[in-house]
């Protein structure tokens, strides 16, 4: 799941991977998580912007009624435009040198960690533009989301663990 919204030429993203509860036994029983990664390619971009964020997402949310002040039907956000860690942030992308059809990555193994170890719970993530407080412009990157035609410019989670598993003979 992916959803975009905005105020006042504030843009934000929300994404969420439920496939994160992916496996979760075989994670839990292995040595750690190595390395995780979101990627996204750029469907349009509208923007000077130079960098994007990521941020866990602290509260759960709705995407038929997510929107700068609510995150679910009756739910307002703690804070407009989503509840979220940082800053600091998980990862920053510059996107400025990014093109439409480009793919770019966030590293979130700090995130995901937190998310198997029962740290917090997977409320997904929320992309900020570094330039949402510039007036005068606004900053829009339209990402691919879930149910893009072409699988491959989707959203993409990647998380590679070890596994401790003994084969059997």
């Amino acid at each position: 799941t992916i959803r975009p919204y905005s105020v006042n030429g504030k843009f934000r993203s929300l994404v969420r991977f439920d496939s994160l509860k992916f496996r979760m036994d075989t994670v839990l029983n292995s040595q750690g998580i190595d390395s995780a990664f979101l990627s996204f390619v750029i469907k349009d971009l509208q923007s000077t912007a130079d960098t994007l964020f990521i941020a866990s997402l602290t509260s759960n949310w709705s995407e038929s009624v997510i929107s700068w002040d609510s995150s679910r039907t009756g739910t307002l956000w703690s804070s407009a435009g989503g509840d979220f860690t940082g800053p600091p942030y998980i990862d920053t992308v510059f996107v400025n040198s990014l093109s439409i059809g480009d793919t770019f990555r966030f590293d979130i193994k700090s995130s995901v960690d937190n998310m198997i170890n029962w740290n917090f719970p997977n409320y997904g993530w929320i992309l900020i533009s570094g330039n949402e407080e510039s007036t005068g412009s606004d900053y829009l990157i339209e990402l691919y989301s879930s149910d893009h035609s072409v699988p491959g410019d989707r959203p993409k989670l990647e998380v590679y663990y070890r596994n401790t598993t003994t084969p059997h003979s």
